[in-house]
């Protein structure tokens, strides 16, 4: 899927995601999450940025923000992951880049495609089989909302209402969503495989007898195609329990 240019975009609310670089879990502990948390709520009025919502993973982080001045957007982004660059590299004794790119963003077009991307965000822990439950994902916005600790102007701004609560429930009480960006075109579980055994140069009965080298498989078809838990299943020939019990080991 084709990017869309920055100076095009001619709404005013924006989907956003940040990556690690490699997809690296720069993120990988409380510390770090809770740093790119406080950057982004310390600059966000500075540059006149409205956060809507945000959920930070363990290698990338989801957001969703109004702005009145798009160039404002480009500023914003700079200054957090420039501050949380530096931060990161010097508590990791390394140099060198942190994120994959610039970051990768979106328009968002209607107010349903606001409240589907709202909903991805918040359930990304579930589907990364992080959290069973989507108030147990403490790096997200979902419970600021649940608390009313929400900014009266973002639930205006989101809701046109002070009474949010009900609409905020019903959306995310769903059980399915619509997943409405696609961060890159993504391989399909028999590219993966195929790859992966033409790299090791093993067929993929032996990779299932080694675990190492299984999880290895696993997380590659989990993280870079975004495979489904049950699809993974399927394609090893292996119970659906054992992938997200391999999973859970590198999260």
């Amino acid at each position: 899927m084709s990017r869309t240019s920055r100076n095009s975009i001619t709404s005013n609310f924006l989907y956003i995601i940040v990556q690690g670089i490699e997809k690296s879990h720069i993120f990988n502990k409380e510390q770090y999450k809770r740093k790119y948390i406080n950057l982004i709520q310390e600059n966000s009025e500075k540059f006149d940025i409205s956060i809507i919502s945000f959920c930070v993973m363990n290698n990338h982080v989801h957001l969703c923000l109004y702005y009145n001045n798009i160039k404002d957007v480009s500023s914003f982004m700079h200054r957090i992951n420039t501050l949380y660059a530096n931060y990161y590299n010097f508590l990791e004794n390394r140099v060198g880049y942190v994120f994959r790119n610039r970051y990768y963003s979106k328009e968002i077009k209607d107010r349903n495609q606001l409240f589907n991307t709202m909903v991805y965000i918040h359930k990304n822990p579930i589907e990364a089989n992080l959290v069973k439950f989507i108030n147990e994902w403490s790096f997200s916005t979902y419970n600021d909302y649940i608390n009313h600790k929400i900014e009266d102007k973002i639930i205006m701004i989101v809701f046109q209402k002070q009474e949010y609560i009900d609409i905020f429930n019903k959306i995310h009480s769903r059980k399915h969503f619509t997943e409405v960006f696609d961060v890159e075109e993504r391989k399909s579980a028999k590219e993966i495989i195929k790859e992966y055994l033409l790299d090791i140069n093993m067929s993929l009965e032996l990779v299932c007898k080694e675990k190492n080298l299984l999880l290895e498989l696993i997380k590659k078809m989990k993280y870079e195609g975004r495979i489904l838990n049950k699809v993974i299943s399927k394609e090893l020939k292996i119970n659906k329990n054992t992938v997200t019990r391999m999973l859970r080991k590198i999260q």
